[in-house]
């Protein structure tokens, strides 16, 4: 009769592990998104950074290249993972290549030309200033409006 127990209470804890695993699996995008977003809280606290971030984030969570993004970086961490572990000085090798190749190329000459910064920053400009709420842009304005004590001589 004991030994039934155990079973059924062993069944029971595999069953509640394999729910868990389902679960994190499942708000895998949602965790990966709050881990990375731990270094952006002590940014938050400043007036409104915080509403600037939480328009960016929200523009995220929207943006239709996101569920691509997410899916090309996991299946590149499942590819690149196992060489990593197998050939690690290959892979070392390869990103130097691979950055070096960057440098050269500079695409920041031709990426970010003053016709296409022209052309796109009205564009971008509204778009922030739409997302982030009027008390955040009055607290930021008030902060910069407020007076300041002069520097104690030494």
């Amino acid at each position: 009769m004991s030994a039934a127990i155990g079973v059924v209470q062993r069944l029971a804890l595999s069953r509640q592990r394999l729910r868990m695993a389902l679960a994190v699996q499942r708000n895998g995008g949602d965790q990966a998104a709050a881990a990375h977003a731990g270094g952006f809280d002590a940014w938050s606290a400043i007036p409104g950074i915080g509403g600037l971030i939480d328009g960016a984030r929200g523009w995220w969570a929207k943006h239709p290249l996101r569920p691509a993004l997410l899916l090309a970086a996991q299946a590149t961490q499942t590819a690149v993972a196992p060489l990593a572990q197998r050939h690690p000085l290959l892979l070392v090798t390869a990103s130097v290549l691979a950055g070096g190749l960057f440098a050269w190329s500079r695409p920041w000459r031709w990426l970010l030309s003053p016709a296409l910064l022209a052309g796109l920053m009205p564009q971008l400009f509204s778009t922030a200033m739409a997302r982030v709420p009027g008390p955040a842009w009055l607290a930021v304005l008030a902060s910069l409006v407020k007076e300041r004590p002069p520097p104690a001589a030494p």
